[in-house]
C-alpha cells in the first residue's frame, strides 16, 4: 500500500463516509447501496465502496441501479466483487480499458490474496477526496457483465484477458486503468454498454447458464 497527494484530513474523510455508510445499511436492513456520489465533494465514498464491494456488500457509483443490480448478481454467482467501469477503446491494438476510481483491492473474493494498490486524489477534482488505483495482474481471465431489468431483462456477457495495468499518470481517466484484450469478440468496439461490472476469472460460462435458465436475453 502507498499514499500519494492524500493528506490526513482526506483519508479521515473517507473512512467518515465509510462508516457513514455502513450505518446506513444497517439501520435500513439493505443488503447493497448506490447512490449520487460525484457531489459529495470531499465525503466521497470511492474507499467504502472499494472495501465494501471486497466484502461482497454490493456498491455501485453515480446511482446506476443496474451497475448494483449487476455487482449483486455477481457476487452471488462468483463471490467475487466485479468492477464497475467506463469503457474506453484503442482501435489500434483492438483493446478495452476499464477505468474508475472505486475498485476493490479483493478483486479474487474476501478470502483470496490483495491486489497492490495506492491511495489517491480522485481523478476528476481537485478538492483533494480520496480513491483508490489498483493494479491487476496480467494475463489474468476477466468476465465482463451488465446485467439490464425490465419486462424482458437482458444480460451481456464478454470474455477477455488483463493486458496491462497502467499508472496514472501518464494515463488519464480515473484512477484505476486496465487494459483489456477482448477474447469471445473480433472487435473491442463490439463491447456495448457504460458501468459494465469485470470481474477476475473465466466466468462466462456460470453468467450465461445462469441468463438461460432464468430465461433472460444474452448479449
Amino acid at each position: 500500500t502507498e499514499i500519494r497527494g492524500v493528506n490526513r484530513d482526506s483519508l479521515e474523510n473517507a473512512m467518515r463516509a465509510h462508516f457513514a455508510l455502513i450505518d446506513l445499511l444497517r439501520s435500513e436492513n439493505a443488503d447493497g447501496i448506490t447512490m449520487n456520489c460525484l457531489r459529495r465533494r470531499m465525503l466521497k465514498p470511492c474507499v467504502s465502496f472499494s472495501l465494501l464491494n471486497g466484502s461482497l456488500i454490493p456498491a455501485a457509483c453515480e446511482n446506476d441501479l443496474p451497475a448494483a443490480y449487476t455487482q449483486l448478481l455477481g457476487q452471488l454467482l462468483i463471490g467475487r466483487p466485479g468492477f464497475q467501469h467506463n469503457p474506453c477503446y484503442e482501435t489500434e491494438k483492438n483493446h478495452y480499458y476499464a477505468s474508475h476510481c472505486t475498485c476493490a483491492t479483493k478483486m479474487y473474493g474476501p478470502g483470496g490474496p490483495e491486489l497492490p494498490y495506492l491511495l489517491r486524489r480522485f481523478a476528476h477534482t481537485n478538492e483533494g477526496s480520496c480513491a483508490v488505483q489498483v493494479f491487476w495482474d496480467s494475463e489474468d481471465p476477466v468476465t465482463m457483465v451488465k446485467y439490464y431489468p425490465g419486462d424482458k431483462p437482458k444480460l451481456d456477457v464478454y470474455a477477455g484477458r488483463v493486458v496491462k495495468s497502467h499508472p496514472m499518470p501518464p494515463a488519464a481517466g480515473c484512477t484505476t486503468n486496465v487494459e483489456i484484450e477482448i477474447t469471445d469478440q473480433p472487435d473491442a468496439c463490439m463491447v456495448k454498454g457504460h458501468h459494465n461490472l469485470l470481474f477476475c476469472g473465466d466466468f462466462s460460462r456460470q453468467f450465461k447458464l445462469f441468463a438461460q435458465l432464468y430465461k433472460m436475453e444474452l448479449g
